[in-house]
């Protein structure tokens, strides 16, 4: 399957030119610094042979795929349809939570345990709801369905960190429908109330007890037991000081915390923090680099929806795929930091995607559109923080600082 398109790379140099144009945008040197900053902490691993195993066994497949992704989604229609593609995928999985009749936490496949699976489905949450939005007829009711099934998707789950990256990412799509066209209060109790329903119905009483355990410490194993997320995360923490620069090396923390803390006793867990393993496995310069691409992609996304949403009325793919991608993110900061999903594929998937887009999506001839269709520069700065490019709160800011934002 990656052969083929790898091929093809050697066919058309348009595919070449869209990687090494998103590679030498500043989120694509950073990137490029923190493979290599990968490859340096190898020799200086506290366990040099897993760094080594994950550079030539999982690093590389998953850097092909990003290149993959960003050569062929060089257009709307085509990184259009790759999203289409990965909601019809996520959309097996949910079915499949749906049927799913085992005890126990949903988990289909083995490469993803049931939190990566509620991560899947959160990250996935934005698109759907944003194609559900922009959608009409059966393709609405199709979308609506799904809509559900996620959520029952992130119920079977029974993870923590999933409902409340659900919460967050459903918070963030209102918000940003209410930027671009106005919601009345009923239609936001309805959805709530629907998503509440499914809660109540799907979950049941435990699962209704597994979410209340998140707000009683005494309770939950996490805040009281040496195995718990508490307990991981300060010897985590411990460790990222202790090697500030370099850190213990790339996919060594399980094995740093077991050398470390844990050599005559267990378990040897995960960081159940996407940052705090970066932090610790690449030292702070690492951390830096990470949060560096993530909130570069997060600011340019919201400058490329600001600018379709005052330029244009109507929903379209730029602006619909701007939010999903910016709320998929936003999942992933709330759901990734109760897991360890730092270099998984659905962080490169996400990483691609908004790679990609902004390929076209920020490009001379995307940007003069969207201007063009202004009435002025003024208006268009006055509009910018109106639909999330700059704090609600307009009146912090002059002018000026406005314009020159925009």
């Amino acid at each position: 399957m990656v052969l083929i398109p790898v091929i093809g790379l050697f066919t058309a140099p348009q595919l070449v030119s869209n990687i090494t144009k998103s590679l030498s945008s500043p989120r694509g040197k950073v990137l490029i610094l923190l493979v290599a900053w990968m490859v340096l902490s190898v020799p200086f691993s506290i366990y040099p042979g897993q760094s080594f195993r994950f550079l030539t066994g999982n690093l590389w497949k998953l850097l092909v795929t990003f290149c993959i992704i960003i050569a062929y989604g060089f257009s709307k229609e085509s990184l259009d349809k790759m999203i289409w593609s990965v909601i019809l995928a996520v959309a097996i999985f949910a079915i499949m939570a749906f049927i799913n009749h085992s005890i126990g936490r949903f988990s289909l496949v083995a490469e993803y345990d049931p939190n990566e699976n509620a991560l899947m489905f959160v990250l996935a949450f934005p698109f759907i709801f944003w194609k559900l939005m922009d959608s009409q007829g059966v393709k609405k009711i199709l979308m609506a369905s799904l809509f559900c099934l996620v959520i029952i998707g992130i119920i079977e789950t029974k993870s923590r960190g999933g409902f409340i990256g659900l919460i967050a990412v459903v918070g963030v799509c209102i918000y940003q429908f209410r930027r671009y066209r106005k919601i009345s209060i009923i239609k936001v109790a309805l959805i709530a109330l629907l998503i509440l329903g499914i809660f109540y119905f799907k979950g049941g009483s435990e699962y209704g007890a597994r979410i209340a355990s998140i707000f009683d410490p005494a309770s939950d194993y996490n805040y009281s037991e040496e195995g718990g997320r508490l307990t991981i995360w300060k010897q985590g923490l411990t460790m990222m000081v202790s090697n500030p620069v370099l850190g213990i090396g790339v996919d060594a923390f399980v094995a740093g915390l077991g050398m470390l803390f844990r050599r005559e006793e267990g378990p040897w867990q995960t960081a159940h923090n996407s940052f705090l393993q970066v932090g610790a496995e690449l030292g702070f310069p690492g951390l830096i680099m990470y949060c560096f691409m993530i909130f570069s992609c997060m600011r340019n996304l919201r400058k490329a929806a600001a600018v379709q949403v005052a330029s244009k009325e109507k929903l379209n793919i730029i602006t619909t795929t701007a939010y999903s991608l910016n709320g998929s993110w936003i999942g992933f900061l709330v759901s990734g930091s109760f897991l360890s999903a730092a270099y998984s594929n659905l962080f490169f998937i996400l990483l691609s995607f908004s790679f990609a887009f902004l390929n076209f999506a920020m490009s001379p001839a995307q940007s003069k559109e969207g201007e063009e269709a202004l009435p002025s520069s003024q208006s268009a700065a006055n509009d910018v923080p109106r639909v999330g490019l700059t704090p609600s709160r307009p009146r912090r800011y002059d002018r000026n600082r406005r314009a020159r934002y925009r």
